[in-house]
């Protein structure tokens, strides 16, 4: 008999956390549709970001395996803004670097000043303290900005930092971010040999894509009241000025289109970085109708020109995540008649199919974007990939509207929530970009 032979051991063949699924209700949901509960921390809001050792093979789970709800997987996942990884919160500025050697190292991100500094532990040693490593990239923030990582890669190798400002409605608690400056920080190198390169990716300002007008505004002034009116003409070239009259300001029938992009976020879906936009398009068609009948305006003591407006829009807003473009419509159509006809709402303004509220006047020849009526519509992250987009009103007597989600997949969409006061909480899947939506608390895949 040889030595040893009856004390031979098993190799271990899988090791790690099989429970993976759909955190949702505070429990666990398996894909054998059974549920567990969570081991360790909970996570607070939707983000999840894959953790892999590039080049790791697939991983088979057997039939008893998976019978028993159970998934091996060839990579970890983080879960939550706390990065909560095998139960456990890293923290929020924290994630795993895979280095040049395939090593994986705990990265901690702080900002000091005007430098960034990231510092690697290694990661998953049982004994002895463990080895740290630093390196420093320079970067500014904008005042009164605060810096957040918005997406990661699953080697831990590109970040998408973000600076924004907090907004926070008193009445009803709603908070939003407003986005100044967005970077891409790349890590490359072994551990001990770190380099960090930081490239400013948007200053997050409005940039106009593809604006235009046809028609448009007409002045036509008169300074005796014999003088035929022969000009001057804005905006358009009107045909025939009738003699003897004061003419009001007025309008051209045309289209009006404006299509503004901001950048408001950025992620790292499939590992390639892309900003985050909100889209804004305006569409609408005004039709003029010009009455040159006598009336008497008694407050200036003069005679004015006669206009009846019909307005027609079909406008959107939109966010924009990975390329994949999904929109909420806007629309409504009133006419009025000038100088002092009232609006006759024809179809009351919706978003969504929302009827949310009758337009007001203001909103002729074009909204005070990003506001609709009297509703400001803002943007939410709700998860690393995934943004809602609420109808939001300064009134406490209106509630807000929240008009869907959006992920990273092409025709993945919750739109029309019913859910009015309170924002939506939302999770895409780390690897597939799946998009689940709920509005009594926290998704997130873990």
């Amino acid at each position: 008999m040889i030595n040893g032979a009856n004390f031979d051991q098993d190799a271990i063949e899988l090791f790690g956390d099989p429970w993976h699924g759909l955190y949702r209700g505070g429990v666990l949901e398996l894909p054998n549709a059974t549920t567990r509960a969570l081991a360790g921390a909970a996570p607070a809001n939707g983000e999840n970001y894959k953790v892999m050792i590039p080049g790791q093979p697939a991983v088979t789970t057997d039939a008893a395996d998976t019978a028993a709800g159970m998934t091996w997987l060839n990579h970890g996942v983080m879960s939550g803004k706390e990065k909560r990884l095998y139960g456990v919160n890293l923290g929020e500025m924290k994630w795993i670097y895979i280095d040049a050697d395939d090593s994986p190292w705990l990265a901690t991100l702080s900002h000091v000043g005007t430098t960034a500094t990231v510092t690697l532990a290694r990661f998953g040693e049982m004994e002895g303290t463990p080895a740290t490593y630093s390196a420093t990239a320079s970067l500014t923030l904008p005042t009164g900005t605060v810096l957040k990582i918005d997406d990661i890669d699953s080697a831990g190798r590109q970040v998408a930092l973000v600076a924004f400002k907090i907004r926070h409605d008193e009445i009803d608690g709603l908070d939003w971010r407003v986005c100044e400056k967005i970077w891409k920080l790349t890590l490359s190198g072994t551990a001990a040999a770190l380099s960090l390169a930081l490239s400013m990716e948007s200053d997050c300002m409005p940039v106009d894509y593809g604006a235009g007008t046809t028609g448009g505004y007409i002045y036509w002034l008169r300074y005796q009241p014999t003088q035929v009116i022969t000009g001057p003409f804005y905006s358009s070239s009107f045909p025939g000025a009738p003699p003897d009259y004061d003419i009001c300001i007025g309008t051209q029938s045309g289209t009006f289109e404006n299509h503004v992009k901001r950048a408001i976020g950025a992620t790292l879906h499939n590992d390639v970085f892309a900003l985050v936009f909100s889209v804004t398009y305006q569409y609408q068609i005004l039709t003029v109708t010009h009455d040159f009948s006598s009336v008497f305006d008694p407050y200036y003591g003069r005679m004015l020109h006669e206009l009846h407006e019909t307005e027609e829009s079909g406008s959107y807003y939109g966010i924009e995540i990975a390329g994949n473009l999904t929109t909420f419509p806007i629309a409504w159509s009133a006419s009025r008649d000038l100088p002092y006809g009232s609006i006759v709402i024809v179809s009351p303004l919706t978003i969504c199919g929302i009827n949310v509220q009758e337009a007001p006047e203001d909103n002729f020849q074009g909204h005070s974007w990003p506001y609709v009526g009297d509703r400001r519509i803002i943007d939410q992250r709700l998860g690393n990939r995934a943004y809602g987009a609420v109808a939001y009103s300064y009134d406490p007597m209106l509630q807000h509207v929240n008009l869907g989600v959006a992920g990273p997949v092409s025709g993945d969409i919750d739109p029309y929530l019913t859910s009015l006061e309170n924002p939506a909480w939302a999770t895409a899947h780390h690897t597939t970009g799946a998009l689940v939506v709920s509005t009594s608390g926290v998704v997130c895949f873990v």
